[in-house]
């Protein structure tokens, strides 16, 4: 095999190579656009709870935890503040815009707890933020609560810390793409460096050969005397009938 039926074969299959390659690439992209790249998810939950310290059978308990529930959805809205959010943007390394952006919390219906949720990009980034925020909602409310010179009302514990989502390996937006089109040009490639040996031409031709072979006479003849002598098992039948057929043949 020489460099120059190499060239050859790839300058004949310049249009099958830019067909795979187009073909690769877009399949490429089709399986670059499925991949999940949204960004990683830390939760928590804080509970509020009566402050007073008075028996939850008490109608001050009561009265108390009937108060919390309303507030619930105050507290909620007060985690996407500028004093929340400063502070945890602060604590974690990163602005009051981006941490606005990634931040939800939501007051459980007719319950008195607050879901937690920050979106990042990496699980450590997540974590951190999730934990920032957490503090610095549990600091707000409490801050809220408390009347001048006596204790909070309520009391703001984490009923779960932050979750670690998992790491996951997420290609860049484009890499499966160029390797697609890579891939396209590559199977171009050994399918000229296998066409320059000649041996794809040599296996179609024999194949060809097989597959439409056509027996000549001489390979018919045999197996038709064989047939006769089968039907008729009987030389002396076998004489007669080609005698018969010799003399139609000369009448024709």
């Amino acid at each position: 095999m020489r460099a120059t039926d190499v060239r050859a074969a790839l300058r004949s299959a310049r249009w099958v190579l830019v067909v795979l390659v187009v073909v690769g690439a877009l399949g490429g992209l089709l399986l670059d656009l499925q991949l999940d790249r949204t960004p990683v998810s830390s939760s928590a939950e804080l509970a509020v709870s009566d402050g007073s310290g008075a028996p939850a059978s008490s109608d001050s308990a009561a009265t108390m935890t009937s108060y919390i529930t309303n507030m619930m959805p105050t507290y909620a809205a007060l985690a996407t503040s500028d004093d929340v959010l400063g502070s945890a943007a602060t604590s974690s390394g990163t602005t009051v815009a981006t941490l606005r952006s990634e931040v939800t919390v939501t007051a459980v219906s007719d319950s008195t707890l607050l879901t937690v949720d920050v979106r990042a990009g990496n699980p450590a980034a997540a974590t951190a933020e999730a934990n920032a925020v957490t503090q610095s909602l549990t600091t707000a409310i409490t801050r809220l609560e408390t009347t001048a010179g006596g204790p909070p009302r309520v009391a703001v514990t984490t009923r779960s810390g932050p979750s670690v989502p998992a790491e996951r390996f997420v290609p860049p937006l484009g890499a499966l793409t160029a390797a697609g089109a890579l891939a396209g040009a590559l199977l171009v490639l050994l399918g000229a460096l296998a066409w320059a040996t000649t041996v794809p031409q040599r296996a179609w031709r024999r194949f060809s050969a097989w597959l439409f072979h056509r027996p000549s006479d001489a390979e018919l003849a045999p197996a038709a005397v064989s047939d006769l002598r089968e039907r008729h098992g009987d030389p002396e039948a076998l004489t007669t009938l080609a005698v018969r057929w010799l003399k139609a043949r000369r009448r024709s």
